[in-house]
């Protein structure tokens, strides 16, 4: 019986020393998506990149989110964010900036709301697979969770870019 608490403590001890769900900073680097929540079909693929040692993110591929349908890709940005004065393409210009690593997180960015045309500070960390962005305005947050993008949720003929090809463009003040 002895023997029994002492592996019990032992394999405790081990659980508790090493999180089960590790992940390094490098884990948001890539391509995320979100999806309809009731149709589960692709509204937006994203990119996120490093960049001078700072995370960065950016729309690449926009869905209608009505029905999935393809709207445009980062090759030929249509569509501008009107609620910011410079009207800039959405699909040129970062809407998550200037995060910096802290162990396997990323803090103290930036994300845009691109329907309100308001920036708030926002913290991006893996979790279970998922890119959590936690976007705040003082104490208060609101959490957007992306999944993993896949070359099936990309347009037909058209392949990932490369993240190291991205320059930042946050949007101006």
């Amino acid at each position: 019986m002895r023997g029994t608490w002492r592996m019990l403590l032992i394999f405790l001890c081990c659980m508790h020393s090493v999180p089960l769900t590790a992940q390094s900073a490098t884990d948001a680097i890539g391509f995320w998506k979100t999806e309809d929540p009731k149709e589960r079909f692709v509204t937006s693929i994203m990119v996120v990149y490093a960049y001078d040692d700072l995370l960065y993110g950016r729309i690449i591929v926009s869905y209608a989110e009505d029905d999935g349908r393809l709207l445009e890709t980062w090759h030929h940005p249509q569509q501008r964010i009107e609620t910011i004065g410079s009207r800039v393409h959405l699909l040129s210009t970062d809407i998550i900036w200037g995060l910096r690593r802290d162990g396997s997180r990323w803090k103290q960015g930036h994300v845009l709301d691109i329907r309100t045309g308001k920036r708030y500070g926002c913290d991006i960390w893996v979790e279970d697979d998922r890119l959590v962005l936690r976007g705040r305005l003082g104490p208060f947050g609101v959490r957007q969770i992306f999944l993993r993008a896949t070359a099936q949720d990309m347009p037909v003929g058209i392949p990932f870019p490369s993240p190291d090809s991205f320059i930042p463009s946050p949007p101006e003040p």
